[in-house]
């Protein structure tokens, strides 16, 4: 079975919200309930976004499950990838804060032996993106179906994080992001979703419509070992991935 997007019933988010123990809370979990609503009606648009992960694990004991991008979670579950990202960092609600900015050019520098020209691209992109991104807390993202075919993971669904406008128009945003979920993930998911968005600026120039060969390639540079591998190696995994 394939996980999609909104799968989960309104009741079970009902009972999610009903967690939250305090009044800020509640209101926040109830305009995620309203959040996934939206999407279970509406998201069959097909564009350039990425994906948060919302898994209900500890819910029972009151808390508020855990919130990753699709990248992060895969890279762990799915590939059983070690991850590190330079130690902890501090996040900033509604802001791209500078411990996550550092956090993800430490993953882009794991490109630059092999391949110095793209790593110096992704870095110039990476210092563009709060500039060229808007957080937005009141209103969702359009679900987009580009993830490709994922696995099913008992427990947990997917929520639209991003959208990314490859042309954008004077005064419009490159990148929007929902706040809301964006302000439930830490430093590593939030530098995860960063480096996404950016390695999949690249694959739409490229021609791809779905950001599978994205997670991959971002699930590599999550490993502090990438680096230690050879031009040769890399040359053949972004031949593979058709990067």
């Amino acid at each position: 079975m394939n996980l999609l997007k909104g799968q989960l019933t309104l009741l079970s988010m009902i009972f999610f919200a009903s967690c939250s123990k305090s009044p800020e809370k509640q209101t926040t979990d109830y305009s995620l309930q309203a959040q996934v609503a939206g999407q279970l009606v509406s998201g069959n648009e097909r564009g350039n976004g990425g994906d948060a992960i919302v898994c209900l694990q500890g819910f029972e004991f009151g808390g508020l499950g855990t919130t990753q991008t699709l990248d992060y979670y895969q890279a762990i579950i799915s590939r059983e990838t070690f991850v590190f990202f330079g130690g902890p960092g501090e996040t900033e609600p509604g802001k791209i804060s500078d411990d996550v900015f550092k956090k993800a050019r430490l993953l882009i520098s794991r490109i630059e032996p092999f391949d110095p020209i793209r790593a110096k691209k992704y870095r110039q992109w990476l210092s563009t993106f709060a500039s060229e991104s808007t957080i937005n807390r009141t209103t969702s993202l359009i679900d987009i179906h580009d993830e490709g075919l994922i696995e099913d993971y008992p427990g947990c669904f997917l929520l639209q994080i991003a959208k990314q406008n490859p042309d954008p128009q004077s005064g419009s945003a490159r990148y929007s992001i929902d706040g809301r979920l964006w302000d439930r993930l830490d430093a590593d998911n939030q530098a995860t979703l960063l480096i996404h968005e950016i390695i999949y600026r690249d694959a739409i120039a490229l021609g791809q419509q779905s950001s599978a060969q994205v997670r991959k390639l971002v699930a590599k540079l999550m490993d502090p070992d990438f680096s230690k591998s050879s031009r040769a190696n890399y040359v053949t995994l972004m031949n593979q991935l058709g990067l």
